[in-house]
């Protein structure tokens, strides 16, 4: 018997906002700036390295030459060396290119290992020090649209990204939060350098969430670290990585120590799995790491991939979505295989639309105190978008999974 994810016994309230007003069908799409500003070294934190030494961290935003827009979505980025090499300036290219297409980006530097590990426990304790500088880098902006708004960000709109150690700190930042199941290992490390967030900036009263992730040959330490509610995924990665695997398996990186992780396959296919939205490449029968950004063709279908994930988040409304504390419905089950059930706590008369991630309407129909639920078996499986509305409310999107 199949088991029910319950997750929505209560409805998650997640209420929708409207797609960018940048979204022309071609921003985002396709290079509509044939040039780019840049802004180097600006210090978004401080931290302590593992070998004892302060460090100012510092990122390079680079943004359209000329572009009149007031909001923009962001990516930032963090670049990959084993985490012992590497500079923000690796990710220069990748960062203008987005930026051609009208995103501001953002290429970090964070802590690297300075002292050669000595267990696991050191590499675990490296990742939880870059992740958090990552979470700062991204509080900074969120500040500073808050405040000076110099870069001209739209928060609702906050994508990490990242290449090889640089993804796996960018999937830790999307799926990693204190709800987790967290092993004590992984536990007390976070604890010891600040917890969740982090201590690499003290603005905490912003928000280290993102909306989307650019994963190119990452991956994270437990799958099930990933939700339903997350961030969607876009990956690329070699199917047989001799650095990071694309299933699961040992990193050997440079040292004699090393700790399992799931690359990307294995993340692929555990969001599939879950109804999270994810997108992979993978490049077949390659014990490369990174071929893709070395072979021109493969670049170019990479890197379009990912603009056409990132536009249908921002332009398509029923991928975007943020958290809301209304509780007047509930739905059940999710998963579910037939029926999908509605519990109306405040007895009102709702339109309910289902769509396809891609936006297509699929069900559109009322419910009400007396008829409650819809049937969803002439749908193929999948996952699907929900959106609840009523002439006294707002409207409400949560996802449904149907197996």
């Amino acid at each position: 018997m199949k088991k029910l994810l319950l997750l929505s016994t209560f409805f998650l309230g997640v209420s929708i906002y409207s797609q960018s007003s940048t979204c022309d069908g071609n921003r985002y799409k396709n290079v509509v700036f044939l040039s780019v500003d840049s802004v180097i070294n600006v210090t978004y934190g401080n931290n302590t390295t593992m070998g004892g030494s302060n460090q100012d961290l510092k990122m390079n935003i680079y943004s359209p030459s000329g572009d009149i827009e007031t909001k923009r979505p962001v990516i930032v980025f963090a670049h990959g060396g084993s985490f012992v090499s590497g500079t923000k300036e690796d990710m220069a290219s990748l960062c203008r290119y987005f930026s051609s297409k009208g995103f501001v980006t953002a290429t970090i530097s964070y802590r690297l290992i300075d002292v050669f590990p000595s267990d696991s426990t050191d590499i675990i304790d490296e990742v939880v020090k870059a992740t958090a500088d990552m979470r700062a880098a991204i509080r900074f902006l969120k500040e500073d649209a808050a405040t000076t708004n110099t870069y001209k960000i739209d928060t609702n709109y906050v994508f990490a990204g990242g290449i090889s150690a640089g993804a796996i700190i960018a999937n830790h930042v999307a799926y990693l939060d204190a709800s987790d199941n967290i092993p004590p290992v992984y536990l007390t490390e976070i604890n010891n350098n600040g917890g969740i967030e982090g201590n690499s900036s003290s603005n905490l009263q912003y928000s280290s969430k993102v909306h989307g992730v650019l994963n190119y040959s990452g991956g994270l330490a437990f799958t099930n670290w990933m939700n339903v509610n997350e961030a969607p995924l876009y990956s690329a990665h070699d199917d047989n990585d001799n650095v990071v695997p694309c299933q699961t398996g040992p990193t050997p990186g440079g040292f004699s120590v090393n700790v399992n992780i799931n690359g990307s396959c294995a993340m692929a296919a555990y969001a599939t799995n879950i109804g999270l939205s994810s997108t992979i490449y993978t490049v077949n029968n390659s014990t490369d790491h990174v071929s893709y950004f070395t072979n021109a063709g493969q670049t170019v279908q990479v890197t379009q991939e990912s603009s056409d994930f990132l536009f249908n988040i921002i332009c398509n409304q029923s991928i975007g979505i943020e958290e809301s504390n209304d509780n007047n419905i509930m739905i059940y089950p999710n998963p579910t295989s037939g029926l999908i059930n509605f519990k109306n706590l405040n007895q009102l008369t709702y339109n309910v639309i289902i769509q396809t991630l891609d936006g297509k309407i699929v069900k559109d129909q009322q419910i009400n105190s007396s008829l409650n639920n819809i049937d969803l078996r002439d749908l193929t499986k999948g996952t699907y978008i929900i959106k609840i509305s009523s002439d006294r409310t707002n409207v409400f999107v949560d996802k449904v999974l149907i197996q």
